[in-house]
């Protein structure tokens, strides 16, 4: 997932800001000038928020005027497209409901359609959805799925997703779950793939409140279906069937099934992180029929609140002739960088079919402080009425850099941030998250939490032109520096509890400098 500033950044503020000033060229625009300098601490929705409000501010009027600004800027520059279409949008959707009226509720909705072909109007439909359910969805149904345009006919089912990503609840559409449903009938044989992965996305949202209704929704598909349909079910139900829903699991072929389990059996009782632990077990058809089998295991992770939390990994679908076996297993991964650490403590590896569950070994630690941990093996679910799988596999905690490894809160390690580390080596990795220090309250505007690999003492790092270093605050500094190691000598010293003004950052010299004022 890329960064939000690779998304919404100064050079998409930029972009906006000729867009809109080609097209009203009298505005002052001292709202979204200044944007490029508010923007960098903001999340990916809330950036997007800051402008949509910038440019309110710098447009003001009636929506009518506003949307004239939007319709020049679409048709005179090539500015307006990518990113800054989200902000563009919500700014159109915003001003309709402020005002509002029916002529300029549909007016947004036919200026969202025309835009979303730039990136998407998604999540501007919602704020219309949102004000009001009944109208937006009647144009939705009415006009957008016949639309020629594919990108307006996947506005029609992406924008009324109940659980867009990214995007705001319409509480309207969770207390009236089948709402949506004539919008996946007239969509779900649509030509395009396009429009078609949107439909099973919505499909699969649903069934996280309503999988009766998806089931039967998918039913009726499958009695006229088209050439895609079977992939698009399959697709649309593949939460119903991890969970084990005994009604998707039938209407995908996964009829009731008497099974014998033997296993699972681990090549191993520890494991190294950046390791891999084998399973392997054997599945028989007991019964007197063929038996249609999906067979799978989930690693489960342990939350914060001590709830496990389970992800599926799927093996293999197999069709078992009566009386014979299939053998086989997979090796769980323990990944360097894990995403959802577990408790270090021993627990029971389970595999389950539809009758019982069967214990079969267990995975501990492979060192006192690695974070590593196994939680239950389900391999295996013959989904012929198999029961839930569960599945093992360790993971680390996050720590300081230089022992054990930061916990990695989003994104990808980039070459900028390599550089990073080997101008800053102590410092954690740079998508560590900013977060509340230790003593309470709210973190510094900038401020990261960093963990002192030395003195384990939580201080924070503001992110000054000067770029100083978090640890020492000297900059740039090099970890064998003198400064560095002079001011990191004096910070082992100091008290634990630190004031607010023994907290702000040193030069090399050891004087206190005054945080950096945006300008």
């Amino acid at each position: 997932m890329p960064f939000a500033d690779e998304l919404i950044g100064r050079e998409a503020v930029q972009s906006l800001t000729r867009a809109i000033r080609a097209a009203a060229p009298d505005a002052d625009l001292a709202e979204l000038r200044a944007a490029p300098r508010r923007i960098d601490p903001l999340p990916l929705r809330e950036r997007a928020d800051l402008l949509r409000d910038a440019l309110l501010t710098d447009l003001p009027g009636d929506y009518a005027a506003l949307a004239r600004t939007v319709r020049i800027a679409r048709d005179d520059t090539p500015h307006l497209t990518g990113w800054t279409i989200w902000p563009v949008t919500s700014a159109v959707a915003t001003r309709a409901v402020r005002e509002g009226g029916t002529a300029a509720f549909d007016d947004a909705m036919a200026l969202l359609a025309s835009l979303t072909g730039r990136l998407t109007a998604e999540f501007a439909l919602r704020t219309l959805l949102r004000h009001d359910l009944d109208r937006a969805l009647g144009v939705i149904a009415g006009d957008w799925t016949r639309s020629p345009d594919p990108d307006v006919r996947r506005l029609a089912s992406e924008g009324t997703r109940p659980y867009l990503p990214w995007a705001v609840r319409v509480p309207g559409i969770q207390a009236r779950p089948g709402a949506t449903v004539p919008i996946l009938d007239a969509l779900y044989r649509d030509e395009s793939e396009y429009v078609r992965r949107s439909v099973a996305n919505h499909l699969n949202d649903l069934s996280r409140d309503h999988p009766d209704l998806v089931v039967a929704t998918a039913r009726r598909w499958l009695e006229r279906p088209a050439a895609t349909t079977e992939r698009l079910v399959r697709h649309g139900l593949r939460t119903l069937i991890k969970r084990g829903h005994r009604g998707a699991l039938e209407l995908l072929g996964f009829a009731p099934a008497v099974l014998e389990v033997e296993g699972p059996l681990l090549d191993r009782e520890s494991v190294p992180i950046g390791g891999s632990v084998r399973l392997t077990a054997s599945i028989r058809n007991t019964g007197d029929r063929p038996a249609r089998l999906a067979i799978d295991y989930i690693v489960h992770h342990r939350k914060a609140d001590g709830g496990r939390t389970g992800k599926t990994f799927k093996l293999t679908t197999r069709t078992l002739a009566p009386g014979r076996a299939v053998r086989g297993g997979a090796g769980a991964l323990v990944p360097a960088h894990h995403d959802a650490p577990l408790l270090p403590r021993p627990a029971r590896d389970l595999l389950a079919d539809q009758r019982s569950r069967v214990r079969a070994g267990r995975l501990r630690p492979a060192g006192r402080g690695s974070g590593l941990s196994s939680r239950g093996s389900d391999m295996a679910r013959g989904r012929g009425g198999a029961g839930p799988r569960r599945a093992a596999a360790p993971s680390r905690r996050a720590g300081a850099y230089g022992a054990a490894e930061p916990h990695r809160r989003r994104g990808q390690e980039t070459a900028e941030h390599r550089q990073q580390k080997e101008r800053h080596p102590h410092l954690p990795a740079p998508w560590i998250q900013p977060s509340r220090p230790r003593g309470g309250g709210r973190p510094q505007e900038g401020a990261s939490r960093v963990e002192d690999a030395d003195t384990a003492q939580s201080v924070h790092r503001r992110r000054t032109p000067g770029k100083l270093c978090g640890s020492c605050h000297a900059g740039p500094c090099t970890r064998n520096s003198s400064a560095h190691r002079s001011n990191r000598s004096n910070r082992s010293t100091e008290a634990p509890k630190q004031s607010k003004q023994s907290k702000q950052p040193m030069s090399a010299a050891g004087s206190r400098q005054r945080p950096a004022q945006a300008g």
